[in-house]
């Protein structure tokens, strides 16, 4: 594993099983990590009393599909495929 890993900034977090969810986004959190989430996702933070920005104010795409399909936008996929890319 390289050492030069850069600090993660920004989590999108979007999971249907939400078993252990606040635990790793407190986690997150608590290391300066800033959340971003959907729907029902960001509402479970929210409820638990984190802060967690929806991933629909950064991308400024509507929801579709019951909101099962935004990570997958296309501004969201560019930020992975650039991550990917760099650390390529």
């Amino acid at each position: 594993m390289p050492v030069d890993l850069r600090p993660i900034a920004r989590a999108l977090l979007s999971v249907s099983d939400k078993t252990g969810l606040v635990e790793l986004a407190r986690a997150l959190s608590l290391r300066g990590v800033e959340l971003v989430s959907t729907g029902g996702t960001r509402k479970a933070l929210a409820e638990a009393g984190l802060a967690v920005k929806d991933i629909a104010d950064l991308t400024q795409f509507p929801e579709m599909m019951d909101g099962g399909s935004r990570p997958c936008i296309p501004r969201c996929m560019a930020g992975c495929w650039r991550s990917a890319k760099i650390r390529a």
